[in-house]
């Protein structure tokens, strides 16, 4: 707890309204984030407090929007709220698709017991996070049945909605019904949208595709990030268009756009496509964290171009380091 944040006593509350006890719980859960021990430990302190029933549950609901990847303290917090409110299903929806080992059937079962109950009815946002959980399987099937129940509840229209029924297509590999929703969507299209197209592209090799979206997202005035462009260069290796994939390299450079470690891994997977692997290896050996990924990319590079002593020497250089499926920092 901060050393200087006042902590009320039980005989405090009941002389404190209601508005002065809901911003003492907002301060003490924000303080606790994302630590889940001081989270757990800011809900027994609020228990010792006997808040009253209208405070406390408001309490809990800040806590359960609070405990991030916690599925089962999730699940335990939510049963504990008498009368949940769509925020309440919410987050434990985010919970559970950012925890459970099969996040689409755990979703869409919180979201069943949500339409089951009556009250409160699902918004936008419930429909977005139950999306997201189904395009991180993927899992199509799931994800139909929610667009259905966008479509019958009006909530369709909504660029939350939108969005993760366009993620889901893409990730899906369904391009067709993807391109159906993002030529749908109203207003502007943003970021995310434009990522997801050109990604869906991408991963099915439709590489003309990718490379015109983007640079229709180019024309609209759109700034990518690193996830575009993971998917350009991408689809740049699948081409194997040095040319295009130079400039794409130097245009990252240009714009300042982070080149995280997934961005790194296409760059040397695209140069080795491409028959640069000099470029391939330039772009590993400057790279301040690495996993499994990079080094499988640059030990394929370096077979694929016949340097088999090369990449026997890297393969028992990542078991020395015990590269796993976590990132690496790598020094020298």
């Amino acid at each position: 707890m901060h050393p200087h944040m006042h902590l009320l006593k039980p005989r405090e509350v009941a002389s404190l309204p209601r508005h002065l006890l809901e911003a003492h719980v907002v301060a003490l859960v924000r303080q606790c984030c994302p630590d889940l021990l001081a989270l757990r430990a800011a809900h027994a302190r609020l228990l010792r407090l006997r808040l009253p029933r209208l405070t406390a549950a408001f309490a809990l609901s800040k806590l359960l929007a609070s405990c991030g990847a916690a599925a089962s303290y999730a699940r335990n917090l939510f049963e504990q709220i008498p009368e949940p409110t769509a925020f309440c299903y919410n987050s434990l929806i985010r919970a559970l698709s950012a925890a459970t080992s099969d996040p689409a059937a755990d979703t869409v079962l919180v979201y069943r017991r949500m339409l089951r109950a009556g009250s409160p009815h699902p918004n936008s946002f419930t429909l977005a996070f139950a999306l997201k959980a189904c395009a991180a399987v993927p899992a199509l099937g799931e994800g139909r049945q929610l667009h259905s129940q966008a479509f019958r509840r009006g909530l369709e229209p909504s660029p939350y909605v939108q969005t993760g029924l366009l993620n889901l297509y893409a990730k899906c590999e369904e391009v067709a019904l993807a391109r159906t929703v993002f030529d749908g969507m109203v207003g502007d299209k943003n970021l995310a949208a434009w990522s997801a197209m050109i990604g869906g592209y991408s991963k099915v090799g439709m590489v003309n595709e990718a490379l015109g979206l983007f640079r229709e997202m180019q024309a609209a005035g759109v700034n990518p990030d690193e996830v575009t462009m993971v998917s350009v260069i991408s689809a740049c290796a699948k081409a194997g268009a040095l040319d295009l994939g130079t400039w794409v390299h130097a245009f990252i450079d240009r714009k300042g756009i982070t080149v995280d470690l997934e961005l790194s891994t296409a760059l040397i997977d695209m140069y080795a496509k491409c028959g640069l692997i000099e470029r391939a290896k330039g772009v590993f050996d400057a790279m301040v964290e690495t996993d499994t990924k990079a080094w499988s990319a640059m030990i394929v590079g370096l077979a694929t171009h016949g340097l088999v002593e090369d990449a026997l020497k890297l393969f028992s250089r990542m078991l020395e380091l015990k590269v796993c499926c976590q990132p690496v920092l790598t020094v020298g």
